[in-house]
């Protein structure tokens, strides 16, 4: 007895004996096959899965650029956008180049005619910004950045000359609290164009001053701008303890020496262990009282001997008269 194929639903019109059935089912171009790419398509049928192959989204594909093999999903959609050997064109406009991506960067910040790049005179208060094809003309303007030079050069002169020594107080509060817990408090001071100085009091003292001292450490940072400035710091400081009843009798101690860390060189710092806890708490005596109302004050005074005295300016040149071009 014939029977027909259960493919007829998609269009197989066989009909045949049972003993021919296992052969024609599976060679049945109506038959439901699924992706060997595991696209997850759905309804692919044996006689025109090779066309589907053809248009898989999932089928293997090659970058044309770099040769990269992925899914053509993979390589047309996501890799493309960042394919370092596809050849690109400079973004900045009007621009035409066209070169590999991976030298695109090095194109518009070292050579590309239409980036748009700040004066080379930046660095001394100029805050034009050109494309690189026209900032030579604007950089030829010598009498208008000879008067910007001079003004920074007045400038940290006058910086430096308040570097030399420098003095500054603050005061810590709540000094047996910081104690018993033996928290530490930090003041810092930051120059107007140099170093920058941290202060941490130990009311409770550091180490083997523990329990016995009050214990200050002195951090000196190097100067991010740094023209008139010597690195290492070169100088004293001075931390004193006031005495709150009279402007005498103040307790202090120097530091001469700061060494860079070995770890972080632009970092000196130095531990003083600066008075007992005996002295400190001490009750008024002699008009002299340092911890008075729960609270000291502190005096730091930064002695700088660390300028390039050959690049200080005795003179200064007259430019009132200077034409720019």
């Amino acid at each position: 007895m014939p029977i027909k194929c259960g493919n007829g639903k998609n269009g197989c019109n066989w009909r045949g004996i049972i003993e021919n059935w296992e052969d024609h089912a599976s060679r049945c171009g109506y038959a439901s096959v699924s992706c060997p790419n595991k696209c997850n398509t759905e309804a692919i049928l044996r006689n025109t899965l090779n066309g589907h192959l053809n248009e898989c989204p999932m089928r293997e594909f090659i970058c044309v650029w770099c040769m990269k093999i992925g899914t053509f999903t993979h390589i047309t959609s996501e890799h493309e956008q960042v394919c370092l050997l596809k050849r690109v064109g400079c973004p900045q406009p009007g621009c035409r180049k066209v070169m590999e991506r991976k030298l695109i960067n090095d194109h518009i910040a070292s050579n590309c005619k239409y980036s748009v790049v700040p004066c080379k005179y930046d660095s001394i208060g100029c805050c034009v910004k050109k494309r690189r094809i026209e900032i030579s003309d604007h950089e030829a303007k010598d009498g208008e950045h000879l008067s910007l030079a001079l003004a920074t050069v007045q400038q940290l002169q006058q910086d430096v000359s308040a570097l030399k020594n420098d003095t500054f107080t603050f005061k810590l509060t709540k000094y047996y609290a910081l104690k018993q817990r033996s928290h530490s408090w930090i003041e810092d001071h930051t120059y107007r164009c140099g170093y920058n100085v941290y202060i941490s009091v130990y009311p409770n003292g550091y180490n083997e001053a523990t329990n016995h001292y009050l214990s200050v450490y002195i951090d000196v940072e190097e100067p991010p701008r740094s023209s008139l400035l010597q690195w290492p710091f070169k100088g004293t400081v001075t931390v004193e303890i006031l005495n709150q009843m009279s402007n005498h009798s103040h307790y202090k101690r120097s530091v001469e020496s700061f060494v860079p860390r070995s770890s972080h060189p632009e970092i000196a710092a130095e531990f003083v262990h600066l008075i007992c806890h005996s002295s400190v708490e001490a009750p008024s005596r002699g008009g002299c009282q340092y911890l008075l109302g729960d609270t000291l004050y502190f005096r730091v005074t930064v002695l700088s001997a660390s300028t390039k005295p050959w690049l200080e300016c005795s003179s200064t040149l007259d430019t009132t008269n200077t034409e720019t071009n």
